[in-house]
């Protein structure tokens, strides 16, 4: 928890000031969005075990090239504070067939049990590593479990 108390925390409450000096500053960006990578991702503080140097460059520059640092945060904020009204008061909410590809050092983990009661839970997989930035630090295990997911609904 500590690890994201702070993102949690100014993107609840002052995501614009960030977003301004962010739109300012390139290193900025990246010393976010790397400080993030390398907190939250299985790599036990070498960020380079988990993502190249290319892949982190180009990561920084789309944000900062593109402005969506100042989206994603907005993202976060209406989250927090105006949450999505239920569109159908059926059960389970989330009726289209679903999968959980559980990266174990992530930064939030779902329990099972509430997958279990809003989705239509179909595939339940604990990844054999990766973190917050699983897809990403370890592609080869995600498409695999797509592929399966995928064709077991066939």
């Amino acid at each position: 928890w500590p690890l994201i108390s702070s993102h949690i925390a100014v993107h609840t409450t002052d995501p614009q000031t960030l977003a301004y000096a962010m739109a300012d500053s390139p290193i900025g960006t990246a010393a976010w969005l790397w400080e993030r990578r390398r907190n939250w991702s299985d790599c036990n503080g070498d960020i380079e075990t988990a993502f190249d140097r290319d892949h982190l460059c180009t990561t920084a520059a789309l944000y900062w090239c593109t402005g969506a640092f100042t989206s994603s945060l907005r993202l976060y904020f209406e989250h927090f504070n105006k949450p999505w009204p239920l569109v159908h008061e059926r059960t389970p909410v989330l009726e289209a067939p679903t999968g959980f590809a559980v990266f174990p050092k992530d930064v939030v983990h779902i329990p099972r049990q509430v997958a279990q009661e809003h989705t239509n839970l179909r595939r339940w997989t604990v990844m054999p590593r990766g973190g917050h930035f699983g897809a990403a630090e370890a592609p080869e295990l995600m498409v695999d479990e797509l592929r399966a997911f995928f064709g077991e609904l066939k």
